[in-house]
């Protein structure tokens, strides 16, 4: 209505965490920054991110609580899930070679009889 696009992000937790962790790290490039910067302005993620604990019952997860930490944090997930893209599928190109100098006929009806042909079995 105003001009701002809104992006449903999925909610599944352990991927949102993986994706943070992937976006942490130094990208391959010639600076080597982070697909993520987190600038000193971001205080209360620099305060809340190392503070994080695994979830008790799912390892690959973050626990839910306490609330006023796990927030802030649920937002940065939210945020690097939706900036991640997903696999390029390859498109292979079909190569149409049926016009390359061979007679409509020949390719429909196998080609010329031969005495190969005639003489099969």
């Amino acid at each position: 209505q105003n001009g701002l696009g809104l992006l449903k992000a999925s909610n599944n937790r352990v991927q949102g965490w993986m994706a943070v962790k992937e976006l942490l790290k130094p990208m391959k490039s010639d600076t080597d920054r982070p697909g993520l910067l987190v600038t000193e302005n971001c205080v209360g993620l620099i305060r809340n991110l190392p503070s994080i604990q695994h979830d008790e019952k799912n390892p690959s997860d973050c626990a839910t609580e306490p609330h006023e930490i796990t927030h802030i944090c649920d937002a940065a997930r939210y945020f690097c899930v939706t900036r991640v893209l997903g696999a390029q599928k390859t498109v292979e190109k079909i190569v149409d070679d049926f016009d390359e100098g061979e007679d409509y006929d020949d390719v429909m009806t196998g080609g010329e009889m031969t005495a190969d042909y005639l003489s099969y079995g």
